[in-house]
């Protein structure tokens, strides 16, 4: 009786065990399409970053390049993942294919291509710009079997008019407050240090020694796109002479000469062209009231003037 028992329970659990296995089964089939769903996902987010892409947030990478005239300028792409595939730059004014890979496509001299693989760089150079080169430049990414992608880079070229207001040249006595004004337009498009926008020299030999305990000042004020510095040097001498300059550190660049003249003979110009200016008025005025007079009697008394 006992080995009967023993028996039918063996036989119940292994009933058990063969009603329950298509339930088992069920559930690992569902595992493997999870995993598998899970896997592809992996697989595809793989694939996408092997995919050739432009690294927007490198330091090296901006989208917009401003430069002064006759500059040269760098546009710069960083590009991940390149593999065997290809970049060009295309020049959008014209759309000019300028390069494919490191082959120069346009004949013109000024540009280069530049490729640093340790940093995934791609460089656009154009040396000795012209206000004409501006525009958008495109770094264009070409894949095999798939439509290209590009970054758009803007070239702004500006043509800057330096200029000192007092002229070419000038005499000023000695003694006297030397003021200079130098002014520059759209120069804060290209510096962000407001002191580094215009600076002095004289002579061509040295900066302006603007911290001179003798009384040398330079005050520098923007007023709108305008930069302006005013280059103040008091009680002047004879070794303040010479050829002074203001230019920006692209070298751009507006002079004047300076004649330091004595005191005596800046005196005696000052007082020979007061003379001249007193007796061109005294002679103009004096011709004028006889003119009117004459006129008038004419038409008084005509009978009293015969030619």
């Amino acid at each position: 009786m006992k080995l009967q028992i023993i028996l039918f329970s063996i036989f119940t659990q292994l009933r058990a065990v063969v009603q329950h296995k298509p339930a088992n089964n069920e559930h690992q089939m569902r595992y493997n399409r999870i995993d598998k769903s899970h896997n592809d996902a992996i697989t595809s987010m793989d694939e996408h970053y092997q995919q050739p892409y432009f690294d927007t947030n490198d330091s090296f990478e901006s989208p917009n390049v401003t430069i002064f005239r006759d500059e040269t300028a760098y546009l710069v792409c960083v590009v991940r993942n390149l593999g065997n595939n290809s970049i060009s730059w295309i020049r959008h004014n014209d759309i000019n294919l300028l390069s494919v890979g490191k082959f120069k496509y346009t004949q013109d001299p000024r540009y280069q291509i530049f490729h640093n693989s340790h940093n995934d760089t791609w460089t656009l150079k154009i040396r000795r710009v012209q206000v004409k080169d501006s525009g958008f430049y495109e770094c264009q990414i070409g894949i095999s079997n798939s439509q290209p992608i590009g970054r758009m880079i803007y070239l702004k070229v500006i043509d800057p008019q330096l200029l000192i207001l007092e002229g070419k040249e000038m005499s000023i006595g000695a003694g006297l407050n030397l003021n200079l004004t130098c002014s520059i337009e759209q120069a804060l498009h290209i510096f962000n240090d407001e002191k580094n926008i215009l600076r002095w020299s004289h002579n061509n030999s040295q900066d302006v020694n603007h911290h001179s305990p003798r009384g040398v000042f330079i005050k520098f004020i923007q007023q709108d796109e305008t930069s302006i510095s005013h280059l103040i040097i008091k009680n002047l001498t004879h070794s303040d002479a010479g050829i002074y300059k203001c230019f920006t550190s692209n070298e751009v660049y507006a002079s004047i000469i300076v004649h330091i003249e004595n005191d005596q003979s800046m005196e005696v110009i000052a007082s020979s062209i007061a003379n001249k200016i007193q007796f061109s008025v005294t002679f103009t005025t004096t011709a004028f009231v006889t003119n009117m007079a004459f006129a008038m009697l004419v038409v008084v008394f005509p009978e009293a003037v015969s030619f």
